[in-house]
């Protein structure tokens, strides 16, 4: 699982899958039979049976005697009693995913949420201050030197 994953968003959870079949088979993200409950200590925070949601984006391949890597995705909010968007965040806190399959062996692992950090907050603009500001200034000059000019000679 990535670390530092923060409360109040999308959760991501790696998982192993294995299979106890002795041919390889794929996992259905969509498969009726697959069903994942997170808990807080002993407290159902969202079950796959009332969203009717699930956790993997996409299928499986299978193969017997190995494991095979996988992302979950869950939203971080909890199912309620109609899986409602409306349903709160979960809370920093510690948590437990237990997924498996109608008549297979449930698999559980424990993640950790922390409390978002919270947003910068923006620094106020600088604004402009009421103090006069010393503007260049021309002057005349008292010592000008006459500009020499040509005039037409008459000879």
């Amino acid at each position: 699982m990535p670390e530092d994953q923060s409360a109040r968003q999308a959760v991501r959870v790696e998982l192993l899958i294995s299979t106890t079949a002795k041919k390889g088979c794929t996992l259905d993200p969509g498969d009726t039979d697959l069903i994942a409950v997170i808990k807080s200590g002993d407290t159902a925070v969202w079950d796959s049976t009332v969203c009717k949601t699930a956790l993997l984006d996409e299928p499986v391949a299978l193969s017997p005697g190995w494991a095979t890597a996988a992302s979950a995705r869950w939203s971080g909010r909890g199912s309620g009693p109609a899986c409602s968007p409306r349903e709160g965040w979960a809370s920093p806190g510690t948590y437990t995913l237990r997924i498996g399959t109608l008549g297979g062996e449930p698999g559980a692992t424990t993640f950790k949420l922390i409390q978002p950090k919270p947003k910068p907050k923006p620094s106020p603009s600088p604004t402009p201050s009421a103090s006069a500001s010393v503007k260049p200034s021309v002057k005349p000059s008292a010592s000008a030197s006459p500009t020499p000019s040509a005039s037409p000679s008459r000879d």
